[in-house]
């Protein structure tokens, strides 16, 4: 089907912490075909002594593949 550019989603699992000085601390820990897999990876993930003390720090977020991003431009900001 050419011409058609139909755009899938894909679900990333990644560790988001927020300093109290507003700077971010994030880690990609997977990515996922589906939201069932990645919901699946963060159940395994929560059962995992290592991650205990971080895992209300992991999120589930989507995108789609084949989009560019920051088409606005980005910033660079020292602290």
């Amino acid at each position: 089907m050419e011409g058609i550019n139909i755009m899938k989603k894909i679900y990333f699992l990644d560790y988001v912490y927020e300093f109290e000085d507003g700077h971010d601390d994030i880690k990609l820990l997977g990515v996922f075909s589906s939201k069932k897999n990645a919901k699946l990876a963060l159940e395994k993930i929560k059962e995992n002594p290592k991650y205990k003390k971080i895992a209300k720090y992991i999120v589930i977020s989507d995108d789609l593949i084949g989009r560019l991003g920051w088409e606005e431009g980005y910033i660079t900001a020292f602290y």
